[in-house]
């Protein structure tokens, strides 16, 4: 699964992939993004991309209530275009999350050990999701959401966990937002093929409130 992550920008290294668009001034540092919080991503259509803030934690559509425990913060890559909470955003609203590095937790006897993983040589990327237009009957209220997709993990992420984020390539990224079919968006739910940097981090990620810079620094087990 992904269950946290940070985002603390670089969005220059993106404005390729993205093809000029407008990603403004930056957004502020986050080092341990949890799910409930507001998480920066881009989604668009066939008028353009837009850059924007999603809660994360799907709320679809169809719901009555919008529901306050976040659980659906990822979409299995498997089932998406079968499950009802997230088939039709699967088919019409794709997005991609932007992120530096996730956590992960490895099971080990004296309890969980976090690990944060990143990207050498691309420090900002894309990670495919979903989101979702929520309004109440009054139309009072509104909640963009979003859910990030999980697939299998790759040789190296499956020592540390059976699951991963799917991140895409620089070239799949807007093929991703708005794809010529939906057969082209399953096949790029893909475990990531490239080389990951995987190291332990501080068990102080496990406080939700902590955004320290520390909880990225490597530490000796």
């Amino acid at each position: 699964m992904c269950g946290r992550f940070v985002f603390f920008d670089q969005l220059e290294t993106l404005k390729g992939e993205l093809s000029g668009l407008f990603l403004g001034k930056g957004t502020s540092p986050r080092y341990n993004i949890s799910p409930g919080s507001e998480v920066f991503g881009v989604a668009g259509n066939s008028k353009g991309l837009k850059a924007g803030y999603f809660q994360w934690g799907l709320v679809p559509r169809w719901a009555a209530e919008p529901k306050t425990n976040f659980k659906m913060i990822n979409a299995r890559a498997e089932t998406i275009d079968q499950k009802k909470s997230f088939k039709e955003a699967f088919e019409y609203r794709r997005c991609v999350i932007l992120a530096n590095g996730f956590f992960e937790w490895q099971k080990t006897d004296p309890g969980k050990q976090p690990y944060f993983i990143s990207l050498p040589g691309r420090p900002v990327f894309a990670m495919a999701a979903i989101w979702e237009r929520w309004r109440s009957f009054d139309l009072q209220s509104e909640i963009i959401s979003t859910s990030i997709i999980t697939t299998s993990a790759n040789e190296q992420m499956s020592l540390i966990h059976d699951r991963m984020p799917v991140i895409l390539s620089p070239d799949e990224i807007q093929g991703w937002i708005r794809p010529d079919s939906l057969i082209a968006a399953k096949q790029m739910l893909n475990p990531f093929s490239g080389t990951l940097e995987i190291y332990p981090v501080s068990r102080d990620v496990n406080k939700g409130g902590d955004e320290s810079p520390h909880l990225i620094q490597p530490v000796a087990i």
